[in-house]
């Protein structure tokens, strides 16, 4: 079974056949979770907005939501919600 140690930083690699087997390659997002004492990751969607696809009856289409996260982000100088 694939160990993972923290370094002094708070830093953990997680080991490359689990890497491979998710297929997480550098820059992808995952969720950090607590839950009942043990750490749990969640992969990100690569566009959030993506997930939600389906989830709601849109009356505007999802490039028009996702033209609003942008102009969002630039008016709140970097500080919105598409900043990472």
């Amino acid at each position: 079974m694939p160990m993972m140690t923290v370094s002094s930083k708070g830093q953990v690699v997680i080991p490359r056949v689990i890497r491979e087997k998710l297929n997480l390659n550098r820059g992808t997002k995952l969720e950090v979770l607590e839950l009942n004492g043990e750490i749990v990751l969640i992969r990100l969607p690569d566009d959030p907005l993506d997930s939600l696809r389906g989830m709601f009856k849109a009356k505007r289409p999802i490039e028009e939501m996702r033209a609003w996260v942008k102009e969002e982000d630039r008016r709140l100088g970097g500080r919105g919600p598409a900043s990472p």
